[in-house]
């Protein structure tokens, strides 16, 4: 009974041995568990703050691009309008070309007839040695 009776407290040796070892393990791997928990939680932690800054980074480019399109679409149109404006000054200036071109004949006419009428008043004094009368039909004649 003796050598049956060490044999069991041998066996029950290793079983505590054992058990301790596996209580360890068990420690060990809570800890690392609870280790890699953290991080985990961490890890979690910066990826909520990158999706909020990746987020606020896209509100931000959507709102440029938003605010870019609009602008752009108000430099069109004052565009269009400055084409308009530029179609009309063109307008306006080629009729005021125009007149100036009617001005400039009835000036060079104008001009002409003086001349004339200064042409015959000489005439009229080389011949008669006199100036016409302006009151007399057959001076102006």
């Amino acid at each position: 009974m003796l050598p049956d009776s060490e044999r069991r407290q041998g066996l029950i040796q290793e079983l505590i041995q054992s058990n301790s070892q596996l209580k360890e393990e068990v420690q060990q791997h809570q800890t690392r568990a609870a280790r890699q928990s953290q991080r985990a939680a961490e890890l979690e932690g910066i990826l909520d703050g990158v999706k909020v800054k990746v987020q606020d980074l896209e509100d931000s480019y959507i709102g440029k691009a938003a605010q870019q399109h609009s602008q752009f679409q108000q430099l069109q149109q004052e565009k269009r309008d400055a084409e308009k404006r530029c179609q009309s000054l063109e307008q306006k200036l080629s009729q005021e070309k125009e007149q100036v071109s009617q001005l400039q004949k009835k000036l060079q006419y104008a001009v002409r007839e003086e001349r004339r009428v200064a042409r015959q008043n000489q005439a009229f004094q080389q011949i008669h040695r006199r100036s016409a009368r302006l009151n007399s039909t057959t001076d102006q004649q």
